[in-house]
């Protein structure tokens, strides 16, 4: 594991600095200096060491605060209007990640459509923070709710049984993530592989014919090492979808384009050309919303670019940079239309 030099202190020397004592807070700063916070973090981000980033407060080692120069101190005294007021970014213009002490129960809906059928599927997923390394790559836990619905009805086919019960092999589920917010591996892979080992045995004995066999086959397959459990969970919409790594750097004009993988159908990945933009201020939720919008750039036995597109908006809470709500609509083009929407909302307490 690495670990950063010390901070040069006298990098602070060519800005306007308040020096921290112990016990200083972010709340008690502002109204001491007659700031406001939020513009004392936009601006001391803007400018500082990575490791003295502002998140909910100051970090016990800063020791310097940046301050605007003088002449715009005036302005940032006054409080701003919620519908104008800007997002504050970490680093120039890089949206942070701050997952530190997060747990949350979001509210998870699939919708599948083709020209004939639409599925819906419902399930409850926790998501909560256990720790992360000097790198800032973090350590998350999921754990999705046994209790799934198929068309609003719990599961009525062996199918959708089979699926409830392997909800209980794959979860709890330990994944890193990057300081992009994007999901780059499984945590704790041998505990989920000895889960599967004591259910299996369990399965078979309940589903001894058709095709449950070939199924049990592949689910041993996927899980018989670290590298294939994660190629099998990169088909999972909810990990694809909300560990996407929105939490970037943007264009001072806050919109840049680039490619998106989505699997979207089959468990294989579509790519797609997207425009991704991040508004500057908040909105009247206040929240900070990022969206995503493109075209399919694949293309099919023709070498004809499938028709397809890729629109995705988050709401982020202006403090962690967490997801409060997102949405998510891809459609593609084949033999038949099919369309995947993915609606994932925050449950208040």
């Amino acid at each position: 594991m690495k670990f950063f030099p010390e901070i040069d202190e006298h990098y602070y020397d060519k800005f306007r600095t308040y020096q921290l004592t112990k016990g200083d807070t972010l709340v008690g700063v502002s109204q001491k200096l007659n700031i406001d916070a939020s513009e004392i973090r936009r601006y001391h981000n803007r400018y500082c060491d990575e490791r003295d980033l502002i998140e909910k407060d100051f970090k016990g080692h800063t020791k310097f605060l940046i301050l605007a120069p003088e002449k715009t101190e005036a302005n940032l005294a006054k409080p701003t209007s919620p519908k104008s007021q800007n997002v504050n970014f970490g680093s120039a213009t890089s949206l942070p990640f701050f997952p530190k002490d997060i747990q949350k129960d979001y509210s998870v809906k699939y919708t599948f459509k083709t020209q004939d059928l639409t599925e819906k599927l419902e399930m409850g997923i926790r998501v909560k923070w256990l720790n992360t390394d000097v790198n800032n790559y973090h350590l998350i836990e999921i754990r999705k709710s046994v209790n799934l619905f198929v068309n609003n009805n719990m599961p009525d086919t062996i199918m959708d049984e089979i699926g409830a019960k392997m909800v209980q092999v794959l979860y709890p589920l330990q994944i890193i993530v990057d300081p992009s917010g994007k999901c780059i591996d499984v945590f704790n892979d041998k505990e989920i592989r000895n889960r599967w080992e004591s259910k299996k045995i369990e399965l078979l004995q309940d589903y001894e014919n058709g095709i449950i066999p070939i199924y049990m086959k592949n689910c041993q397959l996927a899980l018989e090492s670290a590298e294939s459990l994660f190629q099998l969970l990169k088909s999972d919409y909810f990990l694809r979808s909300f560990f996407n790594g929105i939490h970037t750097s943007y264009t001072e004009e806050g919109i840049f384009e680039h490619k998106v993988y989505f699997p979207v159908l089959n468990n294989k990945e579509s790519q797609f050309l997207v425009k991704q933009k991040i508004d500057s201020c908040l909105n009247e939720a206040r929240l900070i919303k990022v969206e995503q919008k493109g075209n399919c750039i694949n293309t099919n036995a023709q070498n004809q670019l499938i028709d397809g597109s890729y629109i995705s908006t988050y709401f982020l809470d202006p403090h962690s940079y967490f997801i409060e709500k997102m949405e998510l609509e891809c459609r593609l083009e084949l033999e038949k239309t099919f369309e995947l929407r993915i609606e994932i909302e925050a449950i208040k307490n």
